[in-house]
């Protein structure tokens, strides 16, 4: 397991992670300063501000400082645009994935082959007066001829064709097709304020990357030891044992494990549980008052 350790702005963040960790978030004041901190150490920038008061926006893994320069962090977002990604500007997702596709080993021959019929046609343009030189050509020289779009069923799509679950996924599905060779510390950072089960599934097929979710959305299908609960008490239940210390101290009171996980999980079930509610049927309810 590895610890991290977040500091942006005015909030810290610590928590042991083995693969996926939800960031779970009482309200969307919670939320929002999450999101900024985290937000707020991968855009690298230093506002006037920040400066200023010596707010420095940093991560350490296991206790040592790393650089962003060793960490490779992926976006997902319900604001995600598949029509500003098409453009294959950097960071674009679309760019990544085909910048990967192309520098597999099954399009090395191709490649090859691009480079010879380049090489062969500058020779060509070549005379007494005038010398040109040829200069392989790589993945991303060679999306400037390409024009793509999003696709599903054989018919073009973009964000506004897609659902909330679906947008999310298709973002997750061209990070999982990324390769991540030589990157140290790659994460995948999920902005989810509802989260549903196919989601969660398909974060965890990312084998090759580390997780972080935050949300306000909790799911019988996470494991206790994967939720990071943010309220006025920051608490991680990878370190279970620090919340029996507390219920200990605080009401002189001992439980035994199997007691602490079921009452953190009705806790959960209770606050964190987004039910669907019919506003007729809710009106009846009330029609006795």
């Amino acid at each position: 397991m590895k610890k991290i350790k977040v500091i942006g702005g005015n909030t810290v963040l610590e928590f042991g992670i083995q693969h996926i960790k939800f960031l779970l978030a009482k309200d969307t004041e919670s939320l929002h300063d999450t999101i900024q901190c985290l937000k707020c150490v991968i855009s690298k920038e230093e506002s006037e501000y920040r400066l200023e008061n010596q707010q420095k926006s940093l991560i350490y893994i296991n206790d040592n400082k790393v650089s962003l320069k060793s960490i490779k962090i992926w976006e997902v977002s319900p604001i995600y645009s598949i029509i500003d990604d098409q453009k294959l500007q950097t960071n674009s997702l679309f760019q990544q994935y085909l910048i990967s596709k192309i520098n597999s080993s099954v399009f090395q021959d191709t490649m090859h082959t691009i480079d010879i019929l380049i090489h062969s046609f500058i020779n060509e343009l070549n005379e007494d007066e005038l010398q040109i030189d040829s200069l392989s050509i790589s993945a991303k020289q060679l999306l400037k001829f390409m024009q793509v779009y999003a696709q599903q069923e054989e018919v073009r799509k973009d964000e506004f064709d897609l659902t909330y679950e679906e947008l999310l996924l298709f973002q997750i599905s061209l990070i999982k097709k990324i390769k991540k060779q030589n990157i140290e510390f790659p994460i995948v950072f999920v902005i989810a304020p509802m989260l549903t089960n196919k989601i969660v599934e398909a974060l965890r097929q990312c084998k090759d990357c580390y997780v972080v979710v935050i949300t306000n959305t909790y799911l019988l299908s996470m494991n206790i030891e994967e939720i990071y609960l943010i309220e006025q008490v920051y608490i991680d239940f990878a370190s279970i044992e620090e919340v029996y210390m507390m219920l200990e101290e605080q009401y002189h009171k001992r439980y035994t494990m199997e007691e602490l996980y079921n009452m953190i999980k009705l806790y959960l079930k209770i606050n964190y549980i987004q039910e669907q509610k019919s506003f007729i049927n809710s009106l009846n309810k009330f029609s006795h008052l």
